[in-house]
């Protein structure tokens, strides 16, 4: 049996190099710069051997990890604040679907995660499900495991997704290794299943290393179907990037750049390992102070040794210049991640902090400007999933509704309280010339969708109150004058 699709070898060798870069992301990302600079042999400072605190020999290699910091505040910017998703008038029962699909799948933290996976890996995916007894659900599953296998459409979507993993089974005589194939193309997903020994999720499925078989023979207690119609002009996985160039999304640091990273990790080592010097000096001694037997120095409460001396010997470092290159190397370094210091707290260039949210706002504009281009492709993305997921709800049994386009709204910017929220809120109602927002819009940006429903409720109660306390005083009035 062949494949229902052959990836060009070209493709997936391009897709194994970007994943290998993935990687080394992922190593930064964690922490394990150790690994990436000294092992991979990416380092061109050095890094002197030292004694650490389980007696090892080993490089001494210190970091402050902006990586981590950058990528955490990226997130935060982007999708810390929900997002608003509107359909037209006349559509109540896919706003009422949309709503319960969102609540269903933790829409509002999967999105920060699927940010994350992408400030990392440079892509995330999003794919719609339906799940037996719960509904429709949108997932996210890892990147490892999703391979954009197909060209790219005008949307810069993936036409082709392949979701491939390894599973095992126990025969008499042997276990067997399966690779399990499921092909997301538009209006249908293919199940596949291919005998296939080794490791690699990339391999091509057209060659020998790879024999597909029969659905049962991998999984004879299964009831998967080889295809499914899904009814859905899109592939039911979905890619969310924070930028696009020349064909490929863009990762959040280049692989040119890396030796910033080996800078500034030789800056905070040079001034960790000067530091020690400095507090650990070392003392000269005389030959009287060794003891004959052992050849330990003898050093006790009193040294009467006429022939000998003991005199500390002090290293003498000037800090002041050694801060400022460690400084200015992580300026560096968060400029190229387009991290703002001022959001982790520190003053690299020195000065002081800001002390109201519009200097933060100000100091932080490198940071908000990147989640402002990350919006503008993750908004029609992030529409196309509540679009497939609506056309895939409506095709179930009891659940036919209208369905119109999803429109999606991000909101980057820096987190606000509700004090700071209210504030803005009350200038945009009270514009001259008019309210430039609705009351139920600006009651769901100071209390979210959730809430709003219930306050508007009693907030019309409070008006149909107070309109007729005022028709009974005007009664009242007019009762009085006549008589």
């Amino acid at each position: 049996m062949k494949p229902g699709y052959v990836t060009p070898k070209d493709r997936l060798e391009k897709l194994r190099r970007r994943r290998i870069f993935a990687m080394l992301m992922r190593l930064l990302e964690q922490g394990n710069w150790e690994k990436f600079l000294l092992k991979c042999q990416k380092a061109k400072h050095r890094y002197p051997s030292l004694e650490t605190y389980s007696g090892e020999i080993k490089p001494l290699l210190m970091k402050v990890n902006v990586v981590r910091m950058a990528i955490r505040f990226h997130v935060l910017v982007l999708a810390g604040e929900a997002i608003s998703l509107s359909v037209p008038e006349g559509y109540e029962e896919q706003r009422t679907a949309l709503n319960d699909i969102r609540n269903r799948s933790h829409f509002d933290a999967l999105l920060m995660q699927a940010v994350r996976t992408a400030n990392i890996d440079s892509f995330s995916t999003l794919r719609v499900d339906q799940r037996g007894g719960t509904g429709t659900v949108i997932c996210s599953d890892e990147n490892m495991m999703m391979i954009p296998v197909g060209p790219d459409d005008a949307a810069m979507q993936p036409t082709v997704w392949e979701r491939r993993w390894m599973i095992e089974r126990k025969q008499p005589l042997r276990t067997v290794r399966y690779l399990r194939v499921e092909r997301h193309s538009a209006g249908k997903v293919e199940q596949e299943v291919y005998e296939y020994a080794g490791g690699d999720l990339l391999v091509d499925l057209a060659s020998d290393l790879a024999k597909r078989v029969d659905l049962k023979e991998a999984m004879p207690e299964s009831t998967v179907e080889p295809v499914v119609e899904t009814g859905v002009p899109y592939p039911l996985v979905t890619r969310l990037i924070h930028e696009y160039f020349n064909g490929e999304p863009e990762m959040l640091i280049s692989e040119h750049d890396l030796d910033l990273l080996d800078m500034s990790a030789a800056a905070v080592s040079r001034l960790d390992r000067s530091m020690e010097k400095h507090g650990s000096p070392k003392v000269r001694i005389g030959e009287g102070m060794i003891d004959p037997d052992t050849g330990k120095v003898h050093v006790g409460d009193a040294i009467l040794d006429p022939d000998g001396f003991f005199e500390y010997i002090s290293q003498q470092f000037d800090f002041g210049p050694m801060f400022d290159v460690m400084n200015k190397s992580l300026q560096f370094l968060a400029a190229q991640l387009q991290l703002s210091p001022a959001l982790i707290g520190i003053k690299l260039e020195g000065g002081a902090m800001p002390d109201t949210f519009d200097k933060l706002r100000l100091e932080a504009s490198n940071t908000i400007a990147r989640g402002k281009v990350s919006a503008r492709y993750m908004e029609p993305a992030i529409g196309r999933v509540f679009d497939i997921a609506s056309m895939l709800d409506t095709r179930q049994p009891m659940r036919g509704y209208a369905v119109a386009p999803v429109g999606v709204t991000m909101h980057p910017g820096l987190p606000k309280d509700a004090q700071q929220i209210a504030s803005e809120v009350a200038e945009l109602r009270g514009a001259p010339g008019g309210a430039l927002v609705d009351r139920r819009t600006a009651v769901e940006m100071v209390f979210g969708t959730q809430a709003a429903a219930g306050i508007m409720e009693r907030l019309l109660e409070e008006d149909e109150a107070g309109i007729q306390r005022e028709q009974r005083s005007l009664m009242l009035g007019f009762q009085g004058g006549a008589a």
